[in-house]
């Protein structure tokens, strides 16, 4: 809500302080941080979200690899690709 509210701080603040967090809500911050322009941050959440043990789905993939295109990154675009791929990650034609 805050974010689609511009209340961007609210909105990593409220992340921040979540208890039980999901795929959903880190999709939410990811996003929230690719649609300011903060492509590196976007990139950082994708990364912690892995690394806490979430499978990123769809959505996470799309902008984590837009990201990467945003920031001319296309090594690693590949790699996250790539890393997926290896995986099992089933892609789908929005990915």
């Amino acid at each position: 809500m805050y974010a689609k509210c511009n209340a961007f701080e609210y909105a990593i603040q409220m992340f921040d302080e979540m208890p039980d967090k999901d795929v959903a809500c880190w999709n939410t911050v990811i996003s929230c941080y690719y649609q300011s322009g903060k492509f590196e941050d976007a990139l950082g959440y994708f990364g912690m979200m892995r690394r806490f043990g979430f499978k990123p789905d769809s959505v996470t993939i799309t902008t984590a690899i837009s990201s990467c295109a945003r920031r001319l990154d296309l090594d690693r675009g590949r790699e996250i690709h790539k890393e997926l791929i290896n995986s099992g990650f089933q892609l789908d034609c929005f990915v």
